[in-house]
């Protein structure tokens, strides 16, 4: 009987001891992760921080140690919590609001980062890692110099941070176009430590910015093969000196095309440049031969900053194109726009563009029907105003863009005046390999001013009751480009174009598919 009391005596004081060990243990368990953190072997001080937790819920320094080994694994939803139970169990503890501003910034939470930010600059205005992300977060809401001047804090505060801060810094002063901090800012980054990432990154930059305000010469060449569904609509005959649409049928062709681009920067300094280039399209078609097209063109620019975010280009141009040999169009104008950087991930522009188009070609030999030729006669002006943006959804990645531009084409011949109205929406993702993807949808409204002559019943047009003419045209392209090397590229196009018309001889489905080489080649002087 003695025996069992002796027994149960022992468990009873084993049982009241175990919160004592647990008591025990947890500071073990929690000094042992924060070693292994310190080693940077966070894998293995996790579970002992979270084992220290269980048996210590209101340890600070076990939930702090959590939460930085998982902010330094990349875990940033799962470090926020344990840094800010951390905080709450002891508000004294350093760095922790600068922690919390690190994982709201890598989740794209900026108005949170920056809330923390606010908090940790009044625990500790001289902390080089809180200036740092305030850099980081500032230029994220596009306030490149305020930036510029927290990455400069940074480097300044902590000698160990002068090679990422100077290379942040570096960056964001050459954004705003103050080329002399920009230098100076790499200059320190490369000299902090010139064999790390952050120094070589520097040096590399640094070249960089030295040939950006050097003139700039380039040409490019590219050529490929492509199949068209619907080259042209056909006349099979013609009765008088009106084609019989209802008998034209469309026609397939191969198509070899070419073209070439050579430019040169004429002018440049921090504030503005001007160029010029010159350039030439082509096609060759396997069995439509009058279709052959020959285009040269020449163009010249100006570009002037009006501020760090925002520049204007002014670029008239001009063009002459013959099909086969006979004289086809020739046409100028010129293109004014505004390009603005709201934040470092959406730029949008605005612009509007004037061409003036004479056609070379002639109608009909003799018409017996001057008024057909009248209205059939398209020279004449373009107008087209619209806005542009683009988003860099997953920066280096992925970018979306799109846009919508109003038209108006005033012509000599009634046919041909309209209203217009083009929406489209692209996108470009990174593949792996090397592969980009490109993607663009476009739409186009045109409603014209005046009946159609195009209309198949001459007799219902010339009696004044055919139709006004409406088109309705839905486009899409797919281009996959691998790059070959620096210089030369390989890429395969597909494009499908619904056109629907209220006049049948301008109803059509068409696509095209295509392989290319596409060749590069740049130069500063």
């Amino acid at each position: 009987m003695s025996g069992v009391v002796r027994l149960l005596t022992a468990a009873i004081f084993a049982v009241a001891a175990l919160p004592a060990l647990a008591a025990d243990e947890a500071p073990v368990l929690r000094q042992r992760a924060e070693q292994l953190a310190a080693s940077d072997r966070c894998e293995e001080a996790l579970p002992r921080a979270r084992r220290a937790r269980e048996l210590a819920p209101n340890d600070a320094r076990a939930a702090l140690v959590e939460g930085r080994c998982l902010l330094r694994l990349g875990q940033y939803r799962e470090a926020i919590a344990p840094l800010t139970r951390a905080r709450e169990l002891d508000a004294s503890l350093k760095g922790v609001s600068t922690d919390l501003a690190q994982c709201h910034y890598h989740l794209d939470e900026i108005e949170d980062a920056s809330a923390e930010l606010d908090r940790a600059e009044r625990e500790n205005p001289d902390d080089a890692r809180t200036q740092l992300y305030r850099g980081l977060v500032l230029s994220r809401q596009a306030k490149q110099r305020e930036a510029a001047a927290a990455f400069d804090r940074a480097g300044g505060l902590d000698p160990s941070y002068a090679g990422i801060a100077g290379l942040y810094a570096g960056r964001t002063w050459a954004s705003v176009q103050d080329r002399e901090k920009a230098k100076q800012a790499f200059e320190r980054a490369h000299s902090a430590d010139p064999s790390s990432e952050w120094g070589r990154s520097a040096a590399a930059e640094l070249e960089t910015l030295d040939a950006a305000n050097r003139r700039h010469v380039w040409a490019i060449a590219r050529g490929g093969v492509e199949h068209d569904s619907n080259v042209t609509l056909q006349d099979e005959y013609t009765f008088g000196r009106f084609p019989d649409f209802r008998r034209a049928h469309e026609r397939d062709d191969t198509v070899a095309v070419f073209e070439a681009e050579g430019g040169i920067e004429l002018y440049r300094d921090e504030k503005q440049s001007t160029g010029a280039a010159v350039g030439y399209k082509g096609n060759a078609h396997d069995n439509v031969h009058e279709l052959d097209l020959q285009y040269p063109w020449a163009t010249i620019w100006y570009d002037r900053r009006l501020s760090e975010d925002t520049w204007v280009r002014l670029q008239p141009f001009f063009g002459y194109a013959w099909l086969e040999s006979d004289p086809f169009v020739i046409h100028g104008g010129g293109t004014a726009s505004l390009y603005h950087t709201f934040s470092d991930r959406f730029t949008g522009r605005l612009f509007s563009r004037l061409n003036v188009n004479d056609f070379l070609y002639h109608l009909h030999p003799d018409p017996p029907q001057d008024q057909f030729v009248r209205n059939r006669n398209r020279d004449g002006t373009e107008s087209e105003t619209g806005v542009e943006g683009s988003f860099a959804l997953v920066p280096g990645s992925t970018s979306l863009r799109a846009g919508t531009a109003y038209s108006h084409y005033w012509a000599e011949g009634r046919d041909w005046d309209r209203n217009g109205l083009r929406t489209w929406i692209g996108a470009t993702q990174q593949l792996p390999w090397r592969f980009v993807l490109d993607v663009l949808g476009t739409y186009y409204y045109q409603p014209y001013a005046h009946r159609s002559s195009y209309d198949l019943d001459v007799a219902r047009y010339t009696s004044g009751q055919g139709p006004t003419r409406t088109d309705h045209i839905w486009d899409a392209q797919v281009e996959l480009r691998y790059p070959l090397t620096s210089w030369a590229e390989i890429s395969a196009r597909f494009q499908y174009t619904s056109a629907e018309s209220n006049v049948e001889v301008f109803d059509y489905d068409r696509w095209i598919a295509g392989g290319y080489l596409t060749l590069s080649w740049g130069h500063t002087l």
